[in-house]
């Protein structure tokens, strides 16, 4: 880690940065259709007739790829950019029997399509030329997407057809629904130029050396009292129920601002 030299003395310096002009946070509990990925083009689920329950494989799903479908200017708000996203999960679902054992398994993956509006300012064609890095060779009129995500599965379930003929014969399974927790981040940034105050360069700090011997590495450990005392349910979640909405230092930089404004 980078050990920066302070010094009482501190002057303005410009650097080029990824401003970002506006984000949103957004968590989604969403219930999705299940395709099937072994066949193209891809298909619903189609469940196996013994089929009495659906699960998701553990440590078997993921984001498998994010797609910037559309970035527009908003009609009705100047600077704004309606953004639209797709999401593809990935996954395995185990096929159980009546007895609860797995009589098959299949990849598979969902899709879902989210939209939100952000606050991107206004800009013009730029033409950049840098050795640095290829490939920048013109600043778009509109700001920079970035999107962070996570998301859980939560459950999986079996979708069923009313059966046409009568009798006691059980319903067959046709499709499969998942449900996904997806925690979503979305951000505009462009790149600018920017004055900060800077207080020079960091300087690292040497690198500590790691003994051969496993002892003496383990007997320099900090007795880890945490393993014998778990914490109590208050330290535990304490730092759960911080929410930046309740930030005071946020809500000192907003009317700061608007008492510049005014």
């Amino acid at each position: 880690m980078a050990k920066c030299s302070y010094t009482d003395k501190t002057k303005e310096e410009c650097i080029i940065a990824n401003k970002v002009y506006d984000q949103c946070r957004q968590q989604d509990c969403i219930e999705k259709l299940s395709y099937d990925t072994t066949v193209t083009p891809e298909v619903p689920v189609n469940p196996p007739n013994a089929t009495a329950a659906v699960t998701i494989a553990p440590n078997s799903f993921s984001i498998s790829n994010i797609i910037l479908v559309n970035k527009t200017p908003n009609l009705l708000r100047r600077g704004y950019y309606d953004i639209e996203l797709k999401f593809s999960f990935s996954y395995t679902l185990e096929f159980r029997g009546s007895s609860g054992a797995i009589i098959s398994t299949l990849a598979a993956r969902s899709v879902f399509n989210k939209k939100v509006s952000l606050f991107g300012s206004t800009g013009s064609n730029v033409n950049v030329f840098t050795d640095f890095a290829s490939g920048l060779g013109n600043l778009q009129v509109a700001p920079f997407v970035l999107v962070e995500a996570n998301a859980y599965p939560l459950d999986a379930t079996l979708g069923y057809t009313i059966p046409i003929t009568s009798g006691d014969n059980p319903p067959v399974p046709n499709s499969v629904n998942v449900t996904i927790g997806l925690f979503t981040i979305i951000k505009l940034f462009r790149l600018v130029n920017l004055t900060v105050p800077s207080s020079g360069f960091c300087k690292p700090k040497k690198c500590e050396e790691i003994s051969d011997d496993p002892c003496e590495y383990f007997n320099n450990l900090k007795f880890p009292f945490d393993i014998f005392d778990p914490p109590q349910k208050e330290d535990f979640f304490r730092n759960d129920d911080d929410d930046d909405d309740d930030d005071p230092c946020e809500k000192e930089y907003l009317e700061e601002d608007l008492d510049k404004e005014e």
